[in-house]
């Protein structure tokens, strides 16, 4: 159901919305990189006048051109038919779609995966116990912090950051996954003032990850499942967009303590497990007084019940 429905979408079925019954080959990787160049290409106005033309962004020609290519050997790459792109050939490719460095890092990772890097996930790692990412967030009590791997599973959570979206422990335990909350669960969406911003730039960084593990099963099917539940996710993980987890702004709309402002920012934990903590801190005065209430939240909840569990068992 979820290739049929990706097939809807575009003429080109989308690589990671196939369930795959075998690992993902090198010619799924190179189709993959092709949707996503054409997609960065349609992007970008034409040059000159465009008065006439039917061609949406740059015609590929143009972009060979930029980019120092043959427009044969550019028409094999959006074509998913060029198995060993070459570094400088993708360097300058990205150079004339005007990639930021998160969609560059992206085509690279897919070409690693070209030029014989690993595609296997390993079943021992996926799901195995965050020690490192609980000890973190139990070390930080006095703002939001959480864990999530490559699929945005939230795998460690404290007890401010669940104040401040949702009570993470009293999920199941798949459905503890950034994505599936923000967007099916109305009290995420709700919690998140600027909502389309949250979501967009939640399936591009979900892409990124399916990007460096692309025979996930498990995300495969999480892509599958949410393209047939949300629209909205359908229609933006069509776009191809890609993002890395940086830093940034957030703003959250809490029912006691009011409307939040925060600062985010994500670092990558050390390990095999491909896992990032996210910390948020107050943006500014109103928003450390809002920090404040949530920590009295979490005490007098702490006073009166057992803690929740931090670690979820993805």
């Amino acid at each position: 159901m979820a290739e049929a429905f990706a097939m809807s979408l575009n003429s080109q079925v989308d690589p990671f919305c196939q369930v795959h019954t075998d690992w993902m080959e090198r010619t799924d990787v190179a189709k993959e990189l092709g949707h996503f160049l054409r997609t960065r290409r349609e992007r970008l106005g034409p040059i000159g006048d465009a008065g006439s033309r039917r061609t949406q962004g740059l015609r590929r020609e143009e972009v060979a051109e930029k980019a120092a290519v043959s427009r044969e050997y550019y028409t094999k790459l959006e074509q998913g038919r060029a198995l060993n792109p070459s570094l400088e050939v993708l360097e300058s490719v990205a150079s004339a779609l005007l990639l930021s460095s998160d969609e560059a890092m992206y085509v690279q990772d897919l070409a690693a995966l070209l030029r014989g890097g690993s595609v296997a996930d390993s079943p021992d790692l996926d799901g195995a116990p965050d020690s490192v990412g609980a000890r973190l967030v139990d070390a930080i009590n006095d703002r939001p912090a959480l864990v999530v791997d490559h699929r945005l599973d939230i795998t460690s959570w404290n007890d401010m950051a669940a104040e401040m979206l949702i009570d993470f422990a009293s999920l199941p335990p798949h459905h503890r996954n950034l994505s599936w909350l923000v967007f099916t669960n109305p009290q995420v969406r709700s919690r998140c003032v600027q909502w389309g911003d949250v979501a967009r730039q939640n399936v591009a960084v979900l892409r990124g990850g399916a990007g460096r593990h692309p025979n996930d099963q498990r995300m495969v099917q999480l892509v599958g499942d949410l393209s047939l539940r949300s629209n909205s996710f359908a229609r933006l993980w069509a776009s191809h967009d890609v993002l890395g987890r940086n830093f940034g702004t957030r703003i959250f709309e809490h029912p006691i303590a009011g409307q939040i402002e925060l600062l985010y920012d994500a670092v990558h934990l050390p390990g095999p497990f491909d896992r990032h903590l996210t910390v948020y801190s107050a943006r500014n005065a109103v928003a450390e007084q809002a920090l404040g209430v949530l920590r009295s939240l979490c005490e007098a909840r702490r006073q009166q019940e057992t803690p929740p569990r931090r670690q979820g068992g993805l």
